[in-house]
C-alpha cells in the first residue's frame, strides 16, 4: 500500500491534475495543444531542473501533469 501523500504534496498533485485537464480540455477544440503543452512542460522541467535550489517539488508537480497528459483514463 502506498502512503498518504501530505497535504503540500496533495495540494501539487491537484495542480498538476488541474492543468492536464486543462490541457486535454483545450484540445478538444485544437487537437495540437496537449502536445505542444506537453513539449512546454518537459522544456520546463529541463530548465527547472538546472536551478541551484533543488526544487524537488517543483520538478514532480511537472512530471506529474505530463504524466496525467501522456495517459488518459
Amino acid at each position: 500500500m502506498a502512503s498518504p501523500l501530505n497535504d503540500q504534496a496533495q495540494t501539487r498533485l491537484a495542480i498538476a491534475a488541474l492543468f492536464a485537464a486543462l490541457a486535454r480540455t483545450l484540445g478538444e477544440q485544437d487537437e495540437s495543444f496537449p502536445q505542444r503543452f506537453d513539449a512546454h512542460l518537459e522544456k520546463f522541467y529541463r530548465e527547472i531542473r538546472e536551478f541551484p535550489s533543488d526544487p524537488i517539488g517543483t520538478l514532480e508537480t511537472l512530471k506529474w501533469a505530463g504524466e496525467m497528459l501522456d495517459n488518459p483514463k
